[in-house]
């Protein structure tokens, strides 16, 4: 019983201060955390407009992705919002989004074919320069020095992610495609994610 009380209490603190942080003024000291986890969603990019894609079917020409970098913030009382104690519904909060800063910054991005693409490039290719890329924040290919300066942000708002998307400028020839996605950062980790398997189905003009 005298666990339970104490948990209440702790519970009960932790609510108060959430609510005197998040004052409207907005001047709360950003939550540092690290990246380490990445996320990859297929794209459609065979339209005029790039939008989310369901299955594991792309057209041979319009191979895209968006990947999702994120973290875990290091303040361990934001935990508990993750098992719905609903504490980012404050209204209080309305007016001010969550500020977040990343302890380390992206320093490369590289890319690899898992499957091969034609008969010029094999499986197990770094095919990073056959991408071209798009930040969150602008909807124009970019060259990667400068997503490396929009991942790179000095705060993170709402989430402690960012996100970018990849566009393949080759016509993939095989079935099948494949990309590991492998992210270098400023204090040395490395994370890496795989995309699912693609069916490959040639584009009918």
């Amino acid at each position: 019983m005298n666990q339970i009380i104490k948990a209440i209490k702790i519970l009960a603190l932790l609510f108060f201060m959430r609510v005197f942080q998040g004052c409207p003024n907005c001047n709360n000291e950003p939550y540092l955390f690290d990246f380490d986890n990445i996320t990859i969603s297929n794209l459609d990019n065979s339209k005029d407009y790039i939008r989310w894609l369901d299955s594991d079917s792309m057209y041979s020409s319009a191979i895209a992705f968006e990947i999702t970098i994120s973290g875990r913030e290091e303040f361990s009382f934001f935990l508990l919002r993750d098992f719905g104690f609903g504490f980012t519904e404050l209204s209080a909060m309305e007016d001010c989004p969550m500020k977040y800063k990343s302890n380390q910054q992206v320093s490369g991005i590289k890319i690899i074919s898992l499957e091969a693409i034609s008969p010029d490039i094999p499986a197990n290719t770094d095919v990073t320069e056959l991408f071209t890329v798009s930040s969150e924040f602008r909807y124009l290919y970019i060259p990667f020095n400068e997503l490396y300066k929009e991942l790179n942000t000095e705060y993170y708002y709402d989430e402690p992610s960012v996100s970018f998307q990849a566009f393949l400028t080759e016509n993939v020839t095989y079935k099948n495609a494949q990309f590991s996605f492998i992210i270098t950062f400023t204090d040395g980790k490395v994370l890496e994610a795989s995309s699912n398997l693609i069916e490959v189905v040639s584009k009918v003009e």
